[in-house]
Order: structure tokens, then sequence, then C-alpha cells
């Protein structure tokens, strides 16, 4: 009886053990390899090759601990090389994952339901596939604004959902209706410079010509504050600005607008300092062929 209690024992022991085993096995080493094959790839790709996030099984393999944490991880990577210049030549590559990436993410949250920012970095893929598919461009935007909505019953005062949920539903057409959740923001902290930045940018959405000088106000605080502005679009609507206060002679708000352009446009840059020059020396615009941009 003694050595069948003994053959019990030993074999519930190592039972156990084998489990325990197993189970430490899946809470930390599995998600360690996991994390690592995802951030190697990740290494790889800025470096050129994608291949490795491409066939990316291993990593998403399994719902662990770790899953939506690297399954928002993977998003938010791919939204930051798509908006940084310095990935242009990968950016072909690295964008057709996006499709993978939502879908990764969608599923994680039937895991965990209370990430804000997972269903912001959801939001903000569906509205690059909007952009990267203009046919479907309303389908996405609604999956957009319902993922930023999502976000913001878990985080009500978010400023970046705030932002991208202000641009989305600008971009389909209801511009009056984000210039007014971002004056709201921004009586809300009046200090805060990316409110400005797209307050003044929704405004020059709205109507090129007739919100100029507020745009101009809120555009150029936002920048004296610190911001980093996207770059293709301040470029464009400086551009713009300069031909509408050319041809005002308006030379204070001509100034302003080559001295930004003056800072971010590099290509021109010394052609815009050569006619602050002017105005130094000459106080009044120099005679100038100014193109209209398209």
């Amino acid at each position: 009886m003694n050595n069948g209690n003994k053959i019990i024992t030993t074999i519930f022991f190592s039972a156990s053990a084998v489990f325990l085993g197993i189970a430490f096995f899946a809470w930390t080493v599995f998600p360690y390899l996991q994390m690592r094959s995802f951030f190697v790839g990740f290494k790889k790709a800025i470096n050129g090759d994608a291949s490795i996030l491409r066939n990316n099984t291993f990593a998403f393999a399994n719902m662990t601990y770790v899953q939506p944490e690297l399954r928002y991880q993977f998003m938010d990577y791919l939204l930051n090389f798509y908006s940084d210049d310095k990935y242009a030549k990968e950016r072909e590559e690295l964008v057709s994952l996006l499709p993978i990436a939502i879908d990764k993410l969608s599923k994680s949250f039937s895991y965990e339901k209370n990430y804000a920012a997972h269903f912001l970095a959801l939001g903000r893929g569906y509205d690059l596939m909007a952009d990267l598919d203009p046919l479907r461009s309303k389908e996405f935007h609604g999956q957009a604004v319902l993922q930023f909505k999502k976000s913001l019953e878990i985080y009500p005062d978010n400023q970046r959902t705030l932002y991208a949920y202000a641009i989305t539903i600008a971009n389909e057409g209801d511009v009056d209706g984000a210039i007014a959740m971002m004056q709201k923001i921004l009586a809300r902290d009046p200090r805060i410079p990316e409110s400005h930045y797209y307050l003044g940018t929704l405004l020059y959405m709205k109507d090129n010509f007739a919100n100029s000088d507020t745009a101009l106000e809120h555009i150029t605080y936002s920048l004296d504050h610190g911001i980093e502005p996207a770059l293709s679009l301040t470029k464009k609507i400086f551009e713009k600005m300069l031909v509408y206060y050319y041809a005002k002679q308006d030379i204070s708000r001509f100034k302003i607008v080559v001295e930004k352009l003056s800072r971010y446009d590099n290509d021109q840059s010394l052609v815009y300092k050569k006619i602050l020059s002017y105005i130094a020396e000459h106080n009044a615009l120099p005679v100038i062929n100014l193109k209209k941009p398209e």
C-alpha cells in the first residue's frame, strides 16, 4: 500500500512539474521569443528587408498575454514608418503589411478591450487605408470614426484621438464639425500648440482664403511653440498663402509666410531668404512671378 501511495505521489508530482514547466514556458519564454521575433523583424525592415514581418506567423501565434501590446506596436510602427520620410524607400513594402496589422489588432480586442491607444492605432490604420484606396475611402473612414469613438469612450479627453477624429470627419466633408471640435479643445487649454495647428489647418481646409488670416495665426503659433508639422501639408498651405498675400500686397503676412517656408522648404530656402533680405532692405515686396500652386 505504501509503495502504491509512493507511486501515485511520484506520478502526481512529476505531472505537476511537467505542467508547471509548460505553464512557465507559455507564460515567459514563448512570449519573449515572440517579442524578440517581432522586434528583430522591424530592425531588418528599417534596413530594407520586410520579409520577416510578412512571414509573421510565429510572432502572432496564439493569444499570449503580450499579444495586445505586440499587435499594437506592429500597427504603430507601420504608421510611423509611413509618415517618416526617412523610410520612403521601404514605405511601399511596409505599407503592404497594413491589412495584416489591422486584422491582427482587431482580433486582439477579444482579449483586451480597455486599451484606448489600441483603438486609436486601429482607427489611424483605417484612416491610412482610406488614403491608399480612394474608392473605398468612405468605408475605411467610417471604420476609423468607429474606432476613434471606442477610444474616446475609454479616454474621453485624449487629444491625439480627438485630433485624428476631427481630421477624419473633415476629410469626409464635415469640416464645420471638425472645426467646432477643435475650438472646444482649444478653449479647454489655449496653450497647446497641436490644437492651434489642427484648428488652423481645418480653417484653411474650409475656405482657402476667407479664413487665411486666422489660419495663419494659429499655424504660426503652433510652429513657434515647437510642434513638428506635417511637412507636405504645411508647405502646401503656405505656398497658397504666399500667392494670396502677394496678390493682396500684405507685406507683414507675406513676410511671415516666407519666413516659415525658408525653414520648412529646404529646396527653395535660399530663394526665400533672398526675398526676406529684399523686404528688410526696401520695406516693400519684390517683383516676382509667383505660379499659383495646384
